[in-house]
């Protein structure tokens, strides 16, 4: 399916059955939210192989009150061509499971470029890739259940890069998270975790600065009430306010 110049390329409201898009999907210069799914109910599914969202002057794809179980199997790509400060992905209010092969989120601005907030099912993805700027990369706040390369694949993971902006910041969620790099530059705090329970692993790969470079920022990495395990590997911290700062963490 190909969906040019609407308002919303695709809604999709209610339902308590399933909805499938085969193939290639590309949605391209929507002016509202490009690929809407919301007030899904529980039961009801809705999967694309592969989702590709362009030239988006609002959100990319986002989840609002669902309850279902959203399926990409393949690669979701979302751009940024426009220089919309609107999330690329946006999940809240939901109790469903929202499950991504890769995700890449390119150039958002702004907002968050994956924002999930306020959900209390699962959100998880094998790969995730996001090189945001001027905001923060990856937000969690409040979202049940955060996936990213459950198995700790060296080969999965994916980067998360964010130019005057916190690369990650999680929080009051459980986590099962092992990402290949975070890096950030120029911002209040480079990777924020407070209040998780769960594995936080920056995995690199053996090489000196392959997990990332976090420089510049007023605090490099803070943790607070973390009941991990959080293992930061092959790193490279430079010219932070605070390098690393843990109050009650319990394995780092």
């Amino acid at each position: 399916a190909h969906v040019w110049n609407s308002n919303r390329g695709i809604d999709i409201s209610g339902g308590s059955g399933g909805i499938g898009f085969n193939g290639y999907t590309l949605v391209s210069g929507s002016t509202g939210t490009s690929v809407y799914v919301h007030d899904q109910l529980a039961g009801s599914t809705v999967s694309f192989t592969d989702l590709n969202i362009q030239n988006r002057h609002a959100l990319g794809l986002a989840m609002d009150n669902a309850a279902g179980v959203v399926t990409v199997t393949n690669s979701t790509i979302v751009t940024n061509e426009l220089g919309s400060t609107a999330s690329a992905l946006d999940i809240r209010n939901s109790s469903g499971q929202f499950l991504f092969n890769k995700f890449e989120a390119l150039d958002p601005t702004g907002a968050p470029g994956v924002s999930l907030q306020s959900n209390n099912g699962l959100t998880a993805f094998n790969t995730l890739r996001i090189t945001a700027h001027d905001g923060t990369a990856l937000y969690a706040n409040t979202t049940g259940n955060l996936a990213i390369n459950s198995g700790g694949d060296a080969t999965m993971g994916g980067n998360i890069s964010a130019i005057r902006g916190t690369g990650v910041d999680l929080r009051n969620s459980n986590l099962n998270v092992n990402l290949t790099s975070v890096s950030s530059n120029n911002a209040t705090v480079g990777i924020n975790l407070q209040k998780t329970t769960g594995p936080f692993t920056i995995m690199g790969n053996g090489v000196a600065g392959s997990g990332g470079t976090i420089s510049n920022n007023v605090a490099g990495i803070q943790l607070q009430n973390v009941a991990g395990p959080v293992n930061l590997n092959w790193m490279t911290l430079d010219t932070n306010g605070t390098g690393i700062k843990g109050t009650s963490v319990a394995n780092l």
